[in-house]
């Protein structure tokens, strides 16, 4: 995990959401994984601010997010915050990987087929 990622979402994450079962997975992940400096995190993981394109394994339909912060998530067309259960089942995640989420119409499944962009493997470690 890249470790500004994990100290951003350290410090904004307990005053910007509930604590859902989502949400203490999302911290589970941040309090197991090792921190990296940014230019040393693997091209085909989820990180913050990654434009992942995923395909849902019930409808075959192909969709792409950005995974944000927070506080992003209203200005960015394709926003998905940390704070919803997709984005937390996604984060972290590697390409090829298969996540499930729950929703208010029941579980929905997909697989996580590509980074179409990835701040860290474009050398962009100054966020």
């Amino acid at each position: 995990m890249n470790r500004l990622d994990r100290d951003r979402l350290y410090d904004e994450m307990p005053f910007s959401i509930p604590m859902t079962d989502h949400a203490s997975e999302v911290f589970r992940l941040l309090a197991v994984a090792t921190p990296l400096p940014p230019e040393m995190i693997p091209p085909n993981l989820v990180t913050m601010n990654s434009l992942v394109c995923v395909r849902d394994l019930d409808t075959g339909q192909v969709d792409t997010y950005d995974l944000v912060y927070p506080f992003d998530a209203e200005r960015r067309p394709l926003g998905g915050s940390i704070t919803a259960p997709f984005a937390a089942a996604l984060f972290g995640r590697y390409v090829g990987e298969r996540i499930a989420w729950h929703t208010h119409e029941g579980e929905r499944r997909a697989v996580f087929d590509s980074i179409e962009y990835q701040l860290e493997r474009e050398g962009h470690h100054d966020r």
